[in-house]
C-alpha cells in the first residue's frame, strides 16, 4: 500500500518503506520515506492514515499473500548469507530464547495465517506515534488535530 499509494499513484516521494522491529518487550512498526521536503507532511498524513486503515479494516487475503510470500522469500535468501544466519540466531537465543532452526523459522512464517495477520494489524495504534523529520518542518505540522 504504501510504495502503491504514497510513491506510484501520489508521486510524493521517490522511496517509501515499512519495516517491522521485534524486541522482547515492545513491537515497533517504523515507515521511513526519502522525499522533498514540500511534500512531507502530505506523506505523512497519508501514511498515518494507511496505519489506521490497516489498524480498522486489516490488509485484504491478497496483501497477506503476497507479504508472506515475500517474507518467505526473503528469509530464505537471508539464511544463504552467514552473517545474517548468525544475527538470526543471536537475536533468537538472545532476544527471545527460542529456537535457532532456520527451518522452523520459515515453517513459522509458512504457518502464519490471514486471521494472525489482521489481528496483529488492529495492536497497532495509529495515534501512538513518534516522527523524525529532516527539514524545515514544525512540530504542530504532524498533529492529528
Amino acid at each position: 500500500r504504501l510504495f502503491d499509494e504514497i510513491r506510484e499513484q501520489r508521486g510524493l516521494c521517490y522511496s517509501v518503506y515499512a519495516v517491522d522491529h521485534a524486541f522482547a518487550d515492545v513491537p515497533v512498526l517504523q515507515l521511513g520515506s526519502g522525499l522533498e521536503s514540500g511534500k512531507c507532511v502530505e506523506a505523512f498524513t497519508r501514511m498515518r492514515e494507511i496505519v489506521g486503515e490497516l489498524h480498522r479494516d486489516g490488509p485484504t487475503e491478497e496483501e497477506v499473500a503476497r507479504a508472506r510470500a515475500y517474507a518467505a522469500g526473503r528469509r530464505v535468501l537471508a539464511f544463504e548469507n552467514t552473517n545474517a544466519v548468525a544475527r538470526y540466531a543471536a537475536n533468537q537465543r538472545i532476544v527471545f530464547d527460542e529456537d535457532i532452526d532456520p527451518d522452523a523459522a520459515i515453517a513459522l512464517l509458512d504457518a502464519v495465517t490471514f486471521d494472525d495477520v489482521v489481528e496483529a494489524a488492529r495492536t497497532v495504534d495509529p495515534e501512538q506515534l513518534a516522527v523524525a523529520c529532516v527539514g524545515p518542518h514544525e512540530s504542530g505540522e504532524f498533529s492529528s488535530g
